[in-house]
C-alpha cells in the first residue's frame, strides 16, 4: 500500500532504550515528521530534547540542518529518494529512523533476511482496528500493527536488538495523512541569515 502512494506525511512518537557502559537502559524520547513527496523529495524533522535534525531534499540537493547550534550542511543528491538515503548511510553515516518505511515492497528491501514471521491476531491501538506480526530477522525481534481497512498503514513497529545482553527496544506510535498537498518550498531549504555552512563529513568506509 505504501508503494501506491505518490506522497504521504507520517509523524512518529518515538521511545528508545539507550544502554550505558554499565548495562543500564535509559530510555529516551522523540518525535520525526516525514513529509514525503515521490520520487524525489523528503523533509524530515527529528526532534528530541538533546538535539533537533531537518532533512530536506529536493531531488537535487541534500541538506542537513541544526537549528540550535546554527550550522547546515549541503551535498549533490541523486535523482530518487531511495538513492539519496542509501547516500546518507554509505557517504555520510546517517541513519534514518524508520527508513524501512521508503523500502518495504521494493527489491533490495529486507525480506529475505527475514528468518520467521508470526500473525498475532488482532488488536485495537487507540481506537484504531489492527492487525499484530511478529517476525525475527537476524539479531532482530520486531512486531507490526497494521491498520485494517483500506489503508492498510503502519501505525506501531516495536524493535529489539537480542544481540545486545540488554535486549535495548526501540518503539514508534505512526500517524499518517495519505493524501496530503505539497509546494516545492516545502523541500527547498533557506538558510537563516544567522546559519553557518559547513561541510558533510565523509564516512571512512576503509576504517571501519
Amino acid at each position: 500500500f505504501l508503494r501506491t502512494l505518490n506522497g504521504f506525511e507520517m509523524k512518529a512518537d518515538i521511545v528508545m532504550d539507550e544502554v550505558s557502559d554499565d548495562g543500564r537502559k535509559v530510555q529516551i524520547g522523540s518525535t520525526a515528521t516525514y513529509r514525503v513527496r515521490k520520487p524525489n523529495g523528503f523533509a524530515i524533522d527529528l526532534v528530541s530534547d538533546r538535539k533537533v535534525r531537518h532533512l530536506i531534499y529536493d531531488g537535487r540537493t541534500l541538506t542537513l540542518y541544526a537549528p540550535r547550534v546554527g550550522f547546515f550542511a549541503q551535498a549533490s543528491a541523486p535523482s530518487t529518494i531511495r538513492e539519496t538515503l542509501n547516500v546518507l548511510s554509505d557517504d555520510y553515516g546517517i541513519e534514518v529512523p524508520l527508513e524501512d518505511l521508503f523500502r518495504w515492497g521494493e527489491p533490495g528491501d529486507s525480506r529475505d533476511r527475514l528468518d520467521e514471521g508470526l500473525y498475532v491476531g488482532p488488536a485495537r491501538l487507540n481506537g484504531v482496528e489492527t492487525d499484530q506480526f511478529a517476525y525475527s530477522t537476524g539479531d532482530l525481534d520486531w512486531q507490526l500493527w497494521i491498520q485494517r481497512g483500506d489503508k492498510p498503514v503502519p501505525v506501531r513497529i516495536v524493535i529489539v536488538d537480542t544481540a545486545d545482553p540488554a535486549q535495548p527496544q526501540f518503539a514508534a506510535n505512526l500517524v499518517w495523512t495519505t493524501n496530503p498537498t505539497f509546494k516545492d518550498a516545502d523541500f527547498t531549504f533557506t538558510p537563516p541569515a544567522s546559519a553557518r555552512s559547513i561541510t558533510f563529513a565523509k564516512t571512512d568506509v576503509a576504517g571501519q
